[in-house]
């Protein structure tokens, strides 16, 4: 007996028997490749990833505008300018040289006021910052040196040593500098010799480019005989050995600024206390001031003696307090004084620009 095959059916007109096809295995849209939803999800990733690029790609863009914009903005000069009002007013003191110099961030220096700068004149103790930058630079500040027995046998002596007692090269550098110690001076010039210790001045100076001064002695006494010869310099060249005490010495430059201090011998014992004699330092009623305001004293040096007559170095801060102002009177009356009218001629007869941006 014959039987229809599994997959024939019958015709319904006729009774013929038909071989079907298979029915196709069903097919999950969702995973068909192609489908509306999937190529939605494929556009919708690829948008994000070109608009993820296109943020950074404007990030980026903005980062180098603000970066070119800072370069090109120009930086705001803080040097001081000829206030209109004052041309023409003319500086009276007493001193046969002077010089105002603004030294500004590039530490290059601008001459403000001068008169006879360059003429060579007796400096007296302003020596004390060569023999300071001398025995800073050849000595370990923490060797001893024994006070010999004579230090007290000379007319120039401050009779403040004793002799035979030790003391460590950093706070004879304190005496020499505060109280101007003519003892300290001579204590550290003969620990390398003194004919050699002065050779070092010299050649010291000659290298900073100092070619007009001389040293003679370490002190910047007057001479006592035919055979010696003052110490000079001039206006111009202190300024030169201000700029090196800012620059690379910035120890001597503290010491200088200091209104007093405890001197003490290498055991730790309390000798003497050294005060300044520059008074803008020492005295409480003797205030620098620039257009009624105090002015910050960064250091300095005086220096006086019969042929000399008043010397005063001065270094403080500016009035717009950017840079620093170095001030030179030499051969004055009342070194004070004259340097007080200086500064306030300084003052009045420049602009000193300030930045409102630094206030923020």
């Amino acid at each position: 007996m014959y039987t229809s095959p599994k997959n024939s059916r019958k015709h319904q007109g006729c009774g013929i028997l038909l071989e079907t096809m298979p029915e196709q295995e069903k097919i999950n849209p969702d995973t068909t490749v192609g489908t509306p939803t999937l190529r939605r999800r494929k556009i919708i990733i690829a948008l994000l990833a070109l608009f993820a690029l296109l943020v950074l790609i404007l990030a980026s863009k903005s980062f180098s505008w603000i970066e070119v914009k800072k370069d090109k903005e120009p930086e705001f000069n803080y040097t001081p300018t000829r206030n209109p009002a004052y041309s023409g007013t003319e500086l009276e003191i007493s001193a046969l040289s002077y010089l105002g110099a603004y030294l500004g961030e590039d530490d290059q220096p601008m001459i403000l006021a001068e008169k006879n700068s360059e003429d060579l004149l007796p400096m007296a103790s302003l020596t004390k910052l060569m023999t300071a930058i001398v025995a800073y630079k050849n000595y370990d500040m923490e060797e001893k040196i024994t006070i010999g027995p004579k230090v007290n046998d000379w007319p120039d002596s401050s009779k403040r040593f004793i002799p035979g007692t030790s003391f460590k090269i950093s706070e004879l550098l304190r005496a020499l500098l505060i109280e101007s110690n003519n003892d300290a001076a001579m204590a550290l010039a003969g620990k390398m010799g003194l004919n050699n210790f002065l050779a070092t001045m010299n050649e010291e100076a000659r290298g900073l480019g100092i070619i007009t001064t001389y040293y003679d002695n370490p002190v910047g006494i007057d001479p006592t005989s035919k055979k010696e010869i003052i110490n000079y310099s001039t206006a111009k060249e202190l300024l030169i050995l201000a700029q090196e005490i800012i620059n690379n010495y910035p120890e001597i430059l503290e010491i200088t600024s200091l209104a007093q201090y405890d001197i003490k011998t290498a055991s730790g014992g309390f000798n003497h206390t050294a005060v300044s004699t520059d008074k803008f330092l020492a005295d409480a009623n003797e205030k620098l001031l620039c257009q009624g305001e105090p002015l910050k004293i960064l250091g300095g040096k005086t220096g006086s003696t019969d042929l000399s007559k008043k010397n005063l170095l001065l270094i403080t801060e500016t009035p717009n307090k950017v840079g620093r102002l170095v001030t030179i009177v030499l051969s004055a009356n009342d070194n004070f004084e004259d340097t007080s009218r200086l500064i306030n001629w300084l003052c009045d007869s420049y602009d000193w620009p300030t930045n409102n941006n630094d206030l923020i």
